[in-house]
Parts: C-alpha cells; structure tokens; sequence
C-alpha cells in the first residue's frame, strides 16, 4: 500500500536553460528535455497518488483491517468478507495498473 514518489534533478536542465536552450541544436532533443522537465507531470502524478489514497483507499483500509502501518504487518477483520470485496479488489487493480503505467513511463527517462 506505499507510494512512491519519484524526482528529478532538473539542476543541469536549468543551468542549460540559464546559458541557453539554443545550444541543443536537434529539435527533437530539446523539446524531449521540455517535455521531461518543465510538464511538472511526476508532481501531478505525486498529487493525485496523495489524493487516491486519502480519499480512496484509507477509508476502506480502516474498515476492513485491524490496523496497518507501512511495511507493516495487515491484518484483516474478516478474511472472508476481505476477499469478497468489492471495493478492496479494484483498489488493488487500479494500484496495480498505476504502477506498471508508473513504471513504463519513469523508464522513458
């Protein structure tokens, strides 16, 4: 149930921005590097992460789990009524879904 929050040092990017873009004389590069550094899209992504699971899955986590802690150790209310959830089951394969798109996208990079 952890999040990962991935980051880039843009410190070169800017240095190159603060001398120059004009430098990176292929096009293509140079929106690449644009596109990578000034979408601000992992911090998009960070947020709505953050928000999917305060919202989402922290709330249905506290009804079907005795407790929980990060890395720790889940242990469930009923075993039954977990495995027959619903709500539980597509937390699962969105989060699943999120990281694989996560992960094909961070290594673009």
């Amino acid at each position: 149930m952890r999040w990962y929050h991935p980051s880039i040092n843009s410190d070169a990017y800017e240095s190159l921005k603060s001398y120059g873009l004009h430098v990176i004389k292929n096009d293509s590069i140079r929106k690449q590097l644009g596109g990578i550094y000034e979408n601000e899209w992992i911090q998009t992504l960070n947020a709505r992460q953050d928000d999917y699971f305060a919202n989402t899955i922290a709330p249905i986590l506290t009804d079907l789990f005795e407790s929980y802690e990060f890395g720790g150790e889940m242990k469930p209310v009923d075993y039954d009524e977990l495995r027959k959830s619903k709500k539980y089951n597509h937390i699962l394969k969105t989060m699943l879904a999120k990281r694989e798109y996560q992960n094909r996208n961070y290594t673009l990079f």
